[in-house]
């Protein structure tokens, strides 16, 4: 790696190299999300004939077959998740930019720039089936919007109101999730609405972690 990037090569290669890994239950969410590092252009720097993005679209399909792939031993699900919000994509609206002040946890949180209605970003993960109980770290003010939460398409109940008449920072705001089976899941967020008192639709994150409750 250069710089703290790994570097792409000129070419794929013509086949595929299959290995099985056996994880400890509790660390297994580690090794998931250190391999989910290889899907993001971010982490790439262009060496070899293949750009960030390549490698990135490349990688994505290793780790869709990873997370589906059988061997002898049984499978363990992992039963947590958490992310920054930088690793969300963005599916519909603008690209995510970083906001830096010392005042925030990690002293950075991201949001969509400019914010609008419909803003709406997805993240992939393997998790357990089950009840979780989601925690994000946000940022509240006169112009965010409510944030409705997914999960495989399915909305999950309440809105979430990111509105307040000041500004707020580290706010902690929780909901229950819904996680069906076993599996990979894709988590959406989307910003279908604001507040009547509301100057705009800004959903401004700073990470989120899932945590499995229950059955």
């Amino acid at each position: 790696m250069t710089r703290g990037r790994w570097i792409t090569p000129d070419e794929t290669g013509d086949s595929n190299i299959a290995r099985c890994l056996s994880v400890p239950e509790k660390l297994q969410p580690a090794v998931n999300w250190s391999l989910e590092q290889l899907t993001f252009a971010a982490n790439w720097e262009q060496v070899g004939d293949l750009t960030p993005d390549e490698c990135a679209e490349a990688m994505a399909d290793v780790i869709a077959a990873y997370y589906e792939s059988v061997c002898e031993l049984p499978a363990e699900y992992p039963d947590n998740f958490a992310f920054f919000w930088e690793e969300m994509k963005v599916i519909t609206g603008n690209a995510l930019l970083v906001n830096l002040n010392t005042g925030i946890y990690y002293a950075m949180r991201w949001q969509q720039s400019a914010a609008a209605i419909n803003d709406e970003l997805e993240i992939s993960c393997l998790l357990r089936a089950g009840t979780y109980l989601l925690t994000q770290i946000d940022h509240r003010s006169n112009v965010s919007g409510q944030q409705q939460w997914y999960v495989d398409g399915v909305a999950q109940t309440g809105v979430l109101e990111l509105y307040n008449s000041s500004n707020q920072n580290n706010h902690i705001t929780t909901k229950t999730m819904v996680i069906p089976d076993d599996g990979v899941h894709v988590l959406r967020s989307k910003v279908p609405s604001k507040n009547a008192s509301s100057g705009g639709y800004a959903c401004h994150i700073t990470h989120v972690i899932l945590t499995r409750t229950g059955a």
